[in-house]
């Protein structure tokens, strides 16, 4: 596939992206948050999701350098989707109160360290179906990453709504998903691959991403629930690229990398419920 023509559609189609830039706050704080990443790497190595973890370090390193710019220090965090706790961990190292949340008792076999669901104080939660058992005003902010892809049966505008509940006025949500318009997806179709995962995987997985979203319908998604947009940013992270276009991407876009939005496979944001001083 000519490299030009990819970077001629690339140029078309950013107008329609609304991805920007790492925030400067953001950027200022990722080299240290990258070393914070690091150091847990031992410990992550032991449990069963130690690939994961290695495919999932630059995203960690943002959520790091997001919630010490938008949470006050020492403050109390809900992370959704807990396990397999690095975030968790990572979070309460940096001096963070951090209760967690699961689907089911099952995921809490992929903690490296069993320890951790007391640390977190895991509690079981389907959040499609149930409240968060919460009072209202409990936290300062949700982590809500790399989850609004597996939600299926309740809308997720409901279930932002349930976080303006138990977040305190002004709290954050740190968001995560990946970009459905990523260029290793429009590769991978141009080359007759699906961009779903293999329908053994994705038939009776409790993992498997039920609808990946744009930046534009994540814009929408959060206004419509009443959310303030603090910033949306784009990054590349290694587990959100498409089998059948990342060669493609590297051999012919490495100089580009950074530039387009659809280069960035990862939406990230911080956003906020009125109210806040």
């Amino acid at each position: 596939m000519n490299g030009e023509l990819i970077k001629n559609l690339l140029r078309e189609a950013e107008p329609f992206q609304c991805l920007g830039e790492v925030p400067a706050a953001i950027m200022s704080g990722l080299d240290s948050a990258r070393v914070l990443v690091e150091g847990l790497a031992s410990i992550a190595a032991k449990g069963s999701q130690g690939e994961y973890f290695l495919v999932s370090k630059e995203r960690y390193a943002h959520y790091l350098a997001a919630c010490k710019t938008s949470v006050r220090s020492g403050g109390m965090i809900l992370d959704v989707g807990n396990a397999p706790g690095h975030l968790g961990y990572l979070l309460w190292s940096m001096g963070y109160n951090v209760k967690g949340i699961n689907l089911n008792a099952l995921y809490r076999d992929l903690y490296p360290e069993s320890a951790w669901c007391e640390l977190f104080d895991v509690k079981e939660c389907d959040i499609e179906s149930s409240a968060l058992p919460f009072p209202d005003s409990s936290f300062d902010a949700v982590i809500f990453t790399e989850v609004l892809e597996h939600i299926a049966v309740k809308h997720p505008s409901a279930i932002l709504r349930e976080f303006q509940r138990v977040l305190v006025p002004g709290g954050a949500v740190i968001f995560s998903t990946p970009n459905v318009c990523n260029i290793s997806n429009v590769i991978a179709l141009m080359l007759g691959k699906n961009v779903f995962w293999p329908t053994g995987m994705f038939y009776g997985s409790l993992d498997r991403h039920n609808r990946e979203w744009t930046p534009a319908e994540v814009a929408e998604l959060f206004q419509a629930a009443g959310f303030l947009s603090e910033s949306v940013w784009g990054m590349c992270d290694h587990s959100n690229w498409r089998a059948g276009g990342v060669e493609i991407v590297y051999d012919q876009l490495a100089d580009r990398i950074g530039r387009f939005a659809m280069m960035r496979n990862t939406i990230v944001g911080v956003y906020r419920t009125p109210g806040g001083l």
